[in-house]
């Protein structure tokens, strides 16, 4: 199969971009006009943002019409899309600001340090795959085969090594993706031009948006972009002998480009997704992020239960053909996993709460994911402080253990670092106001969970009854949140349960979460890797 310039791939591609433009365009009909915003709102930022990545929607476009042998494969916009899409709204996030007079009311401090949350790899796991070893032995050796052969690229939620070695006992080699020195990308001086235009005419909007002259808004400029195309990174990698390519989050450049090439080769490719609830968000980002390079997926939870509520919806790949998914549950999940029903709450009066934060004062993009840590930290404080007068105890605060800084940490409350379980075993409620992996992790326990829902994420409408099943559920307005506190009191004395992890985050089987990748592997390979044996 090529991906570089035949028929079929001109055809797949216009359709693909297409189909995550009208993505777009169905969700961009549900915000408010950007005249209509509040000043530096969620929905403020979430127009700026879509309006850049329409741009770069029709940029990929433009990039594919110059030449027949640009197709997937060295498409610049396409490749470093993330890349793109964070730097050039992180830029104009700023710029709106700045022009528009927000004010920061927070002081520097030291960088934050960053915290580890995963366990070590428990016993029960390394005992269970050393007999699902001796098993496999067994069965190899009544046959006779070849060895196939995988790459890796990227990142996982475990070591590349603990597969290697579950895989070598199956007959399977990992190895991993190995570039070489030869360039690849063709078209550059044209493409970027291709993508100067885009900025431009981005540039152009927003200064009419905030009603400002085009030489008033400092620009995007040629040294910027060219930071976000990392070229020398961008070879041809060694996957010409390969049965199987398995990555990491395909938002990493790294990885797109492997993807591109072993598809191109006719090579399918096994992306690991992150995140213990990776299927629960309706955000365009995500389509040309991770939505179709991948021919199948291994993701978190119960496939059939997901597509059962409409959180798969037509998911398909880099060729428009249905994606293949695999499940596993979170190790972290299994962990925290609790017996018995969700515990009541009817008041807060005396209960030690625990809220659990996310980061803004890192990468800075959308739509869905942003405000000024600023403006996130002053609606903490209204949040911990509604909680400290319905409890009468002050709350326990749980940062995101990768951020940058210290600067917009809520000032004067207990910061719980250290072992998520231990910090978990301390709080009788929890708190969260952003579905980050805790959101999995909480809701694996059987205490309750309160969920302030302030529009930085867009949740499938599945996903959201399932929560609302779950937690007890609030929409917030985070710049005058005073009403969403209201209606979270209603909440309170309504039943709850484990409507979430067992659709989002628990697999059907309890296999290790390295048994189950192993599996997922030998059966893209057609060595009945899923059969119980």
């Amino acid at each position: 199969m090529n991906l570089g310039g035949d028929k079929e791939d001109a055809t797949c591609r216009k359709s693909l971009v297409d189909q995550a433009r009208t993505g777009l365009d169905r969700i961009v009909v549900e915000m408010p006009e950007f005249e209509g915003c509040e000043p530096f709102s969620p929905d403020a930022y979430n127009r700026i943002s879509s309006l850049i990545l329409a741009g770069l929607y029709d940029c990929i476009e433009e990039i594919s019409e110059l030449s027949s042998e640009i197709g997937f494969n060295y498409n610049l916009a396409l490749i470093f899309f993330k890349n793109f899409q964070v730097s050039v709204c992180q830029h104009y996030f700023e710029e709106y600001e700045r022009v528009l007079g927000f004010i920061d009311p927070t002081t520097e401090t030291p960088v934050g340090r960053r915290i580890g949350l995963r366990s070590p790899r428990s016993l029960p796991g390394r005992i269970h795959r050393k007999i699902r070893a001796i098993r496999w032995a067994r069965r190899r050796a009544s046959q006779v085969t070849d060895i196939p052969s995988v790459s890796y690229v990227g990142n996982t939620t475990f070591t590349w090594t603990d597969l290697g070695i579950e895989l070598r006992k199956r007959g399977v080699d990992l190895i991993p993706d190995s570039p070489t020195d030869a360039r690849i990308i063709r078209d550059v001086s044209e493409q970027k031009q291709c993508l100067s235009r885009w900025i431009e005419r981005v540039h152009g909007e927003l200064a009419r948006w905030f009603d400002q002259a085009p030489e008033n808004l400092r620009p995007f400029n040629r040294h910027a972009l060219e930071k976000c195309i990392n070229l020398p990174e961008m070879s041809v990698s060694s996957l010409a002998s390969a049965d199987l390519l398995v990555t990491g989050s395909l938002s990493d450049s790294r990885a797109r480009l492997a993807a591109t090439r072993a598809r191109s080769n006719g090579i399918p490719v096994l992306m690991i997704c992150h995140g213990a609830h990776h299927l629960i968000f309706d955000e365009p980002y995500y389509a040309l992020t991770e939505g179709i390079l991948a021919d199948a997926k291994m993701a978190y939870g119960d496939i059939e239960k997901q597509r059962a509520v409409g959180t798969l919806g037509g998911a398909v790949d880099l060729m428009g053909r249905p994606v293949r998914f695999f499940s596993r549950t979170d190790p972290l999940v299994e962990r925290f996993r609790a017996n018995g029903p969700v515990l009541p709450v009817r008041s807060l009066r005396g209960s030690r709460v625990l809220y659990i934060a996310t980061n803004c004062s890192a990468y800075r993009y959308g739509p869905f994911r942003d405000v000024h840590p600023a403006t996130y930290m002053q609606w903490q404080m209204k949040l911990l402080t509604w909680l400290e007068e319905q409890t009468g105890k002050r709350p326990l605060v749980r940062l995101h253990p990768k951020r940058r800084t210290h600067r917009y940490d809520p000032p004067n409350f207990k910061m719980m670092d250290g072992d998520l379980g231990k910090v978990f075993e301390q709080a009788d409620v929890y708190a969260i106001d952003y579905p980050t992996t805790t959101l999995a992790y909480v809701n694996a326990t059987n205490k309750p969970v309160l969920f302030f829902d302030p529009g930085m994420r867009r949740l499938q409408s599945g996903a959201l009854e399932l929560i609302r099943g779950r937690c007890h559920y609030a929409r917030v307005d985070m710049l005058h949140p005073e009403e969403g506190f209201e209606r979270m009191k209603l909440e309170f004395g309504r039943r709850c349960e484990h409507t979430f992890n067992p659709v989002f985050s628990e697999a059907p089987t309890t296999e290790d979460e390295v048994v189950a990748v192993a599996d997922a592997v030998c059966t893209l390979l057609d060595r009945s890797g899923s059969e119980t044996i």
